[in-house]
């Protein structure tokens, strides 16, 4: 994560590992895939550190009401902390 936030690539977030391990053969090299460890809503104030000052961040959430909580929480904790929030 901190090469890709140095580099200023897009790091893709998602709810899960396995959703982030298919998602890291899609996004365009140099980008990093990533998920906080336990599933949704369990976003950390370590996973905020660990990104801190990147670029631009694509929270990807599964369609259901965990999923929608999660990118909502997700977002709620990296805002003003990262330049640009999808």
């Amino acid at each position: 994560m901190r090469r890709a936030v140095e580099e200023g690539r897009t790091i893709w977030i998602t709810e899960g590992e396995k959703d982030a391990e298919r998602l890291s053969w899609a996004v365009p090299e140099g980008d990093a895939t990533t998920c906080n460890p336990m599933g949704a809503e369990k976003w950390t104030d370590e996973c905020t550190r660990a990104i801190e000052g990147a670029v631009r961040v694509v929270i990807v959430g599964d369609d259901d009401v965990a999923g929608h909580r999660h990118v909502r929480h997700v977002i709620a904790a990296l805002e003003g902390k990262v330049e640009s929030l999808v």
